[in-house]
């Protein structure tokens, strides 16, 4: 017992604190600290022996109650010895919520060493260092991301202070955004596409809120969701419905499918296959109002999307238009002419 006192009294000379991580690889961080010490005799020669020693963390350097402890039993050699803290008990919460910690070490039925140690960043190092390859975890305070931020899987993000979340989206346009989905582009400035599928937003300040196949190539046009809509014209909206078109500036499609609002101000508030053509003309609903079908055929296209990198600019699809066709004289649908048009009409669809 008399060996044991004089080893319970013997001194800490030296202590390395050193953060277990994988240096050849990217897996998951253990939460582990290793440490390492030096235990003599009070004449200063080293140990070589086996002891049991006690390791407990406090918030403060002199006072206070341990908010972990742990246990272990060391071999020394020429009085070194190893110690895998954390290894049996998890740290706390507050080990990394503190802004300070302090080591206190019992060896036997001794007292505690004094002082205490200090733990320096090292431990530390891989909660703030960096956020790659992490598991998970929760944030309970605010978010604040000085840049670009791209979340999902296999998004582009070079516009400059732009934002891409879902996945194969582009955010290409300068302070423009892609919020979800898939295959989405925001190409123009300011533009904003909220998901849906293979969306292209490509006027400056345009927005397609979602759906599929939709695009807006006039600047400041919406596209509020549906399939395969063309938003082309400056300031034109289109609600929603399935192959829709706002060709001109201040034009509007409230739904519906195959209409088409040709002239500025022009409205076709659903239905099928309407054509408001003249200047601030407006179109209730239903079918081949003014009987335009024909026209609209010859008109209609389908945009083949691109990579985002080849969508042109607004001034390039501008140019790219069809010139405006006239369209014919309106034929009453119940007269005999009238309605040989629409039996022709009806045989080439």
């Amino acid at each position: 017992m008399k060996y044991l006192s004089n080893m319970m009294r013997a001194a800490l000379v030296g202590v390395s604190l050193l953060f277990i991580c994988l240096s050849t690889s990217f897996a998951a961080v253990p939460h582990w600290i290793n440490f390492q010490g030096m235990l003599t005799y009070p004449d200063g020669t080293p140990m070589d022996t086996t002891v049991s020693i006690i390791f407990r963390l406090y918030p403060d350097f002199a006072s206070g109650t341990p908010v972990w402890d742990e246990r272990h039993t060391v071999t020394t050699v020429n009085g070194n010895y190893n110690a895998v803290l954390g290894a049996a008990d998890n740290f706390p919460q507050t080990f990394y919520d503190d802004g300070s910690m302090w080591l206190g070490i019992q060896v036997g039925t001794d007292a505690e060493m004094s002082p205490r140690i200090a733990l320096a960043s090292v431990p530390y190092a891989y909660r703030i260092g960096t956020i790659d390859e992490a598991q998970g975890g929760t944030i309970s305070g605010d978010i604040n991301v000085a840049g670009k931020a791209n979340i999902g899987n296999a998004n582009t993000n070079v516009g400059d202070m732009s934002l891409v979340v879902g996945e194969n989206n582009a955010a290409d346009g300068d302070n423009s955004t892609v919020a979800g989905g898939r295959e989405n582009a925001s190409s123009g400035t300011l533009s904003f596409v909220g998901g849906g599928d293979q969306n292209y937003a490509v006027g400056t300040q345009s927005t397609i809120a979602g759906g599929s196949d939709n695009r807006t190539d006039g600047n400041y046009s919406v596209i509020a969701g549906g399939n395969e809509n063309r938003a082309t014209g400056a300031v034109s909206a289109i609600c929603g419905g399935v192959d829709n078109h706002a060709e001109a500036a201040y034009s509007a499609i409230g739904g519906g499918s195959s209409n088409w609002a040709d002239s500025i101000y022009a409205t076709v508030a659903g239905g099928h296959n309407n054509f408001a053509e003249g200047q601030a003309a407006t179109i209730a609903g239903g079918e081949k109002q003014h009987d335009q079908s024909a026209v609209c055929r010859d008109r209609r296209r389908k945009v083949q999307f691109r990579p985002a990198e080849n969508i042109p600019s607004s001034q390039e699809a501008e140019v790219r238009r069809s010139p405006t066709l006239t369209a014919p004289a309106v034929k009453n649908p119940l007269s005999a002419e009238g309605r040989a048009i629409l039996r022709a009409e009806d045989t080439r669809k």
